[in-house]
């Protein structure tokens, strides 16, 4: 109807159906426009398996001789039926022929290309698999010849631009696609494939922890120890999944579960075993900084991610396109190393410290406050809170904030910000908003013209208040020995500031969960930035076996600092 409408409209048959008609351009158009649908798709596809090529090519060689190197993994993400010409650097897909470039970039070839249902053929007792191979024609035309190097291996069989090949024994063969000087390879193995009567799963491990791998080994069994199937491996719950091949998997841990079943099935037998794990909460020491990064900034964006009762946060993070779950408590602990020396950091809380100025986890992010707080378990060493015999200015007039601070020279004892941000990550550890007592005169007051003041810094490494720690002080309203608060308590301090039979413990009672030690795991007193409120010389502390005490601003006292991430 179209057609004859144009006709009638004074359109020429020969502009519609000639060789530059409208027709054979629209056509040629569309088909562009399909070829250019399926060299993105192809390219997508490849581009699936670039981090696979960082993480265990470790960028080594070119992304290219990756790809060729992995055709199961190409096979895999392109979905099958893909022809890889690692001879050529080629691949034929949805019947189009491209060729890879160092990047992974492809471009459309003319030529011959080959892409089958199957590279592998099994040979079971009599039975004896086949395969089908297409050839592609980009651009040329003539008679397809097929051949295969190893007739002992497999034959061939072709019907134009269709082939089958039979396996013949085990072994591996090129089958070979020729068209006039084109020529395409497609490699082809053949497997024989002796059953097993029985299967066995071992692992040293009946645990893992969400988002944690263990590995299984198989043993395929039979009268002469020479079984070999190709087996799949199952997952009774979505808690865990299963990868593996034909001698081992790896089970990776997703949420807690109290059993999963792993099950290894043999593809020709039918023959089976089984290995029941426990799937338990993640081990936090087992986190990259880089993971906890992103869990900090997705606890800061969705603060319901936390239970404020029992200080545990089920964050989630994004790794190769999926979401794994990420659970953090309040109370665990990891180790980091600096300069050779361990140190323990552990977690405080969540959404407690508010942001500097300007700081904040990116573009478009809502987050006011840093997702989570730490705190020096270790000492980092030993210094003065002041170079002179006075408590004026408070911390933001202390030595210790100048070195801990610092990127340069100025340190405590021999680290300061830059030694930890080489160690956990540049960019990592966010500027916060930490009160604090400019204390004026001799006592804490709040009139005269000795009036104390509380002011606020902004700092990567703080030293915690009195208020942080204890929740209840000396005198009414008074925390430890400061004068009033620069700070709510930290959960951590908040969970375990009772004693065994449930009673608050004061100030000035023993506290073993207060204590932190030095690099020998010897206890010591520890600097609070929180200025005594009875004296003019005067800093807080929390003393070796866990109560708050007063010293000198002069008097050298072990510095654990706090961070945000």
């Amino acid at each position: 109807t179209i057609i004859v409408l144009l006709i009638l409209a004074g359109i020429s048959i020969n502009a519609l159906a000639g060789q530059n008609g409208i027709l054979n351009r629209t056509t040629s158009a569309k088909q562009k426009t399909e070829e250019a649908q399926v060299q993105e798709e192809l390219e997508t596809g490849l581009m699936g398996l670039f981090m696979d090529y960082q993480v265990e090519a470790g960028g080594l060689g070119t992304f290219a001789d990756y790809i060729f190197a992995n055709e199961a993994k190409v096979q895999s993400e392109l979905g099958g039926n893909v022809g890889i010409d690692t001879t050529n650097k080629t691949i034929t897909y949805k019947g189009t022929l491209f060729s890879v470039a160092d990047d992974g970039k492809v471009t459309r070839k003319d030529g011959i290309g080959i892409s089958g249902d199957k590279s592998t053929l099994s040979i079971v007792g009599d039975q004896k698999e086949t395969a089908t191979l297409t050839a592609t024609l980009t651009n040329i035309s003539g008679t397809v010849t097929w051949t295969s190097t190893n007739t002992g291996v497999a034959t061939v069989t072709g019907n134009g631009t269709t082939a089958t090949v039979n396996a013949v024994a085990a072994g591996t063969t090129t089958i070979k696609a020729k068209c006039g000087e084109k020529e395409a390879s497609y490699e082809m193995t053949v497997k024989q494939i002796n059953l097993a009567k029985s299967l066995e799963i071992t692992g040293d491990k009946t645990e893992v922890a969400a988002g944690g791998k263990i590995t299984l080994t198989l043993t395929q069994k039979n009268d002469t120890n020479n079984a070999n199937e190709t087996i799949e491996w199952t997952s009774s719950s979505s808690n865990a999944t299963v990868t593996g091949d034909d001698t081992r998997a790896e089970v990776t841990g997703v949420s807690k579960a109290d059993s999963v079943t792993i099950t290894a099935t043999a593809k020709n037998s039918n023959v089976f075993a089984t290995y029941t794990i426990k799937v338990k909460e993640p081990d936090f020491a087992s986190y990259t900084w880089e993971q906890i990064k992103k869990a900090a900034k997705n606890i800061a964006e969705h603060p319901e991610k936390v239970n404020t009762t029992t200080g545990i946060a089920n964050a989630t993070i994004e790794e190769n396109g999926k979401e794994i779950p990420v659970t953090i408590k309040v109370g665990q602990t990891r180790d980091i190393d600096i300069s050779g020396q361990k140190y323990t950091v552990r977690v405080i809380d969540f959404n407690h410290d508010y942001l500097a100025t300007g700081e904040s986890y990116g573009s478009g992010s809502t987050a006011t406050k840093a997702g989570i707080s730490f705190e020096f378990v270790t000492s980092l060493g030993t210094s003065k809170m002041m170079e002179t015999y006075t408590n004026k200015g408070g911390w933001g007039a202390s030595t210790i904030r100048t070195n801990l601070n610092s990127k340069g020279l100025a340190q405590v004892g021999s680290i300061n910000l830059k030694s930890i941000e080489d160690v956990i990550g540049s960019n990592l550890i966010k500027k916060v908003k930490k009160k604090y007592i400019d204390q004026k005169g001799t006592t804490y007051t709040t009139t005269g013209d000795n009036a104390s003041e509380v002011k606020e810094s902004e700092d990567y490494l703080w030293l915690l208040s009195c208020s942080e720690v204890w929740s209840d002080g000396y005198t009414t309203g008074a925390f430890g020995y400061a004068g009033t608060s620069e700070g709510s308590q930290y959960k951590y301090y908040a969970l375990n500031q009772y004693d065994a039979s449930g009673n608050l413990i004061k100030y000035s009672s023993n506290n073993p969960n207060f204590v932190k030690r030095d690099t020998s795991n010897s206890a010591v007193w520890w600097w609070l930035r929180s200025p005594g409120y009875d004296n003019g010389n005067y800093f807080c502390g929390v003393f070796s076996s866990g109560n708050a005490i007063r010293s000198y601003a002069t008097n050298s006292g072990s510095v654990a600092p706090g961070f945000a991430i």
